[in-house]
C-alpha cells in the first residue's frame, strides 16, 4: 500500500541517510581516539542513527544499529530504564526492525526491554506504550496468526478511540506517529488480502495526531 506522511518532519530535501550515515562515521575514528571508550562511545552513536535508518525505511540498517541498544552497557541497563524516559523507543524501532526481518525471537526480547522500562519508569510513556502494543500484533501476523492479529488490531483501535489513555502523555516524535499510522494502514490491508472480514478500518488515524 501507499506510504501516507501526516507531514514531512523527517523527509529533509537533500538528504542522502547511507551517505550522511557513511560521512559520519568516518569522524568517529577522529573524534573517539581513546581506546577505553571509543567502542562504546561509537556504538552509543549508532544506535541514534539506528533511529533514523528506521524513518528512512532503511530496515536492515536499522536493524544492525540498533541491536547492541538491548546490552546492559546500553539501554539494557536499569538506570536507563528507570531514569531515561526514551529508553523504550529504541527497543521499538529494534523490535520494528527484527520482526521485518522475520527475526521474530530477537522481536520479541527487544519487545520485552521495552515492556520492561514501561515498569520501572515512575512516569507514563502512553504512545511508546501503545507502539509497543502494535509491535506485538505484527509479531503474531509474521508468526503466521493473521486471525489473532486481527482481533488484536480491531482491539486495538477500539481502544484508542475509546480515549482512556492520554497518548500524548509521554515521550515520542513526530516521526513515531507517522510510523506508527503507516505500519496500522499496511497491516490491515495484509490483513484483509488474507480475508475480507479481517478489514480493520484505519480512517480514525486521521485524527490520531489530534489525540495526542
Amino acid at each position: 500500500t501507499s506510504k501516507i506522511f501526516i507531514n514531512d518532519s523527517y523527509l529533509i530535501d537533500g538528504f542522502d541517510f547511507k551517505s550522511e550515515l557513511e560521512r559520519i562515521s568516518n569522524f568517529f575514528p577522529k573524534c573517539f581516539v581513546n581506546p577505553s571508550y571509543a567502542e562504546g562511545a561509537i556504538t552509543l552513536a549508532k544506535i541514534w542513527w539506528g533511529l533514523v535508518a528506521s524513518w528512512y525505511n532503511e530496515t536492515k540498517i536499522a536493524y544492525d544499529l540498533l541491536k547492541p541498544s538491548k546490552f546492559p552497557r546500553y539501554y539494557g541497563n536499569d538506570s536507563d530504564k528507570t531514569n531515561d524516559i526514551m529508553t523504550p523507543l529504541f527497543f521499538n524501532y529494534a523490535a520494528l526492525a527484527a520482526v521485518d526481518l522475520n527475526k521474530i525471537n530477537e522481536a520479541e526480547e527487544f519487545l520485552y526491554h521495552a515492556r520492561d522500562a514501561y515498569s520501572k519508569y515512575d512516569l507514563p510513556n502512553n504512545f511508546q506504550a501503545l507502539f509497543s502494543d502494535f509491535i506485538e500484533i505484527k509479531i503474531a501476523f509474521k508468526a503466521g496468526d493473521p486471525y489473532s492479529a486481527y482481533l488484536l488490531l480491531d482491539e486495538l483501535r477500539e481502544e484508542i478511540l475509546s480515549q482512556v489513555f492520554d497518548y500524548g502523555d509521554g515521550f515520542f516524535l513526530d516521526e513515531d506517529i507517522n510510523i506508527f499510522i503507516n505500519e496500522f494502514i499496511d497491516l490491515t490491508f495484509e490483513l484483509k488480502k488474507i480475508n475480507e472480514n479481517f478489514f480493520v478500518d484505519p480512517l480514525f488515524l486521521f485524527e490520531l495526531k489530534n489525540l495526542v
